[in-house]
């Protein structure tokens, strides 16, 4: 809707330039053209996107992870050498987001497994 209003707003201006009828259908079709690339360079990023939605899972899942396993290796060193335990904030963000997509995840799995039935 946007861009048939900037087209009809660069033809009205390449009116008052260009008086023959021809060349500005000519324009006409030259604009359209570049809209239409445009649409399809945004599809392909659109397509990119989408390429790496299976990673977003693990990579969450990986940060999650780490992040617990380097809170129980800095309490097992700190133990073992007498010191104090550090707290380590890990947020309840983070946890819930990753408890969100696994029940997502295998909600979606069962659903297929009964669905195939």
């Amino acid at each position: 809707m946007l861009t048939d209003l900037l087209i009809s707003k660069i033809l009205d201006i390449a009116k008052g330039f260009i008086p023959d009828t021809s060349k500005q259908k000519e324009l006409e079709t030259k604009i359209k053209e570049l809209d239409i690339e445009e649409l399809k360079e945004k599809g392909n990023y659109i397509d990119k996107i989408h390429s790496l939605i299976p990673f977003v899972l693990p990579c969450f899942l990986l940060v999650l992870l780490s992040m617990f396993t380097l809170n129980y290796l800095s309490d097992f060193i700190n133990s073992n050498i007498g010191r104090e335990c550090p707290i380590i904030h890990i947020d309840d963000r983070l946890v819930e987001i990753c408890k969100t997509f696994i029940a997502f995840l295998f909600g979606k799995k069962t659903i297929e497994k009964f669905a195939k039935k």
